[in-house]
């Protein structure tokens, strides 16, 4: 229960955070599936893909000692730091953003990882794998495309 709410908590904090940087009004699912499309990950094995109103959310595992702003390709790519004064409690990291644009509607990719000791959030993986990512051997990356329409 305590993880799901530190879940929850950090997901409030990372939306409010998209919407106050981006400036923006109302979502477009259809511009942020297609930037998901070019969201690809140099040594990474995709996991999963998840739609929910303006927002792709796709699951990536791979090499723990990736410099993911060289591995991490998607249109308009130009990984930035996260904000600043995010909250360290949450089960995700929050490592990279980068602003794009999309059917021509202005959009955030986000990559964060999986923090040690969150092994169980990583549902799609096997126990070797799991094992692996508690070792330090791989990294669990969620990558989100969200886009929205210009205020």
């Amino acid at each position: 229960m305590r993880n799901a709410r530190r879940m929850l908590r950090g997901g409030l904090t990372a939306a409010a955070v998209l919407l106050l940087t981006a400036g923006c009004v109302s979502g477009n699912a259809g511009a942020s599936r297609e930037l998901a499309d070019s969201i690809k990950v140099e040594g990474f094995r995709q996991l999963a893909e998840h739609h929910k109103a303006d927002t792709t959310r796709l699951v990536f595992v791979g090499p723990a000692e990736t410099d993911l702003s060289q591995a991490v390709q998607a249109k308009d790519w130009s990984p930035q730091p996260p904000p600043s004064g995010l909250p360290d409690t949450t089960p995700f990291e929050w490592v990279l953003q980068s602003a794009a644009r999309s059917e021509g509607h202005d959009c955030t990719v986000m990559v964060r990882r999986l923090r040690p000791g969150n092994e169980a959030l990583a549902t799609e993986l096997n126990a070797e794998e799991k094992r692996e990512l508690s070792e330090g051997k791989l990294s669990y990356l969620e990558i989100s495309s969200v886009c929205m329409d210009a205020a």
